[in-house]
């Protein structure tokens, strides 16, 4: 997943003020619910094989408090399930990586809160994608905007969603990848760095 947001965010920086990055476009609905699927799935799987809980910071713990009122009833029970006796922790979270899955599905709603806000192009009604589905799009005809200065508008404001960092971020790694993206990119390379941490614990006992 990681792999493929760092592509369509490169895919989508070229796009800028076409009808393609607009967030009513068939492709980019179906990438966007794509990623909420996947989201899902892994969220399942990280509540119900986390080993338990365990102190995992201050920063998760965060993110544990304003993610976990969010969980479906039948994953919440699960992670509650695997809680231990308040005599085994003094302040038990959720385990690291559940916290960090439950935060993708919120991030990728930013994402397109953000398209909707600076790609989409005011000037194509609703009706033009009506009809339209991720088969059909290329049979999409929709019209030009009627100023030039319109058109040139809706591009840099798209583009800078999607524009590479100039300035170094908190996590390096995100310098090359638009702002859209930025935080759903950050906390994929955090889940797949306490995947490996796990792997290596094991590996080592």
């Amino acid at each position: 997943m990681q792999a493929e947001v760092g592509t369509w965010d490169l895919a989508m920086r070229g796009a800028a003020g076409t009808v393609t990055a607009d967030p009513r476009y068939p492709d980019v609905v179906t990438m966007l619910n794509k990623w909420h699927g996947e989201a899902d799935a892994m969220l399942t799987l990280a509540v119900n094989n986390d080993p338990g809980w365990g102190q995992c910071g201050a920063a998760v713990t965060a993110i544990h408090d304003a993610t976990v009122a969010g969980l479906p009833a039948d994953l919440l029970a699960a992670a509650q399930a695997n809680a231990p006796a308040a005599s085994d922790s003094p302040a038990p979270v959720a385990g690291c990586e559940a916290a960090l899955v439950a935060n993708l599905g919120p991030e990728i709603d930013e994402i397109g809160q953000i398209l909707d806000a600076g790609c989409k192009l005011n000037w194509i009604d609703n009706s033009c994608f009506a009809a339209v589905t991720q088969n059909r799009a290329s049979e999409l005809k929709p019209p030009a905007a009627l100023h030039a200065a319109d058109q040139d508008a809706a591009t840099a404001s798209c583009g800078f969603e999607f524009k590479a960092q100039t300035q170094t971020p908190a996590n390096a790694a995100d310098a090359g990848h638009g702002v859209a993206v930025s935080r759903l990119l950050g906390t994929l390379q955090a889940i797949v760095y306490v995947e490996n941490r796990k792997k290596a614990a094991v590996a080592s006992n």
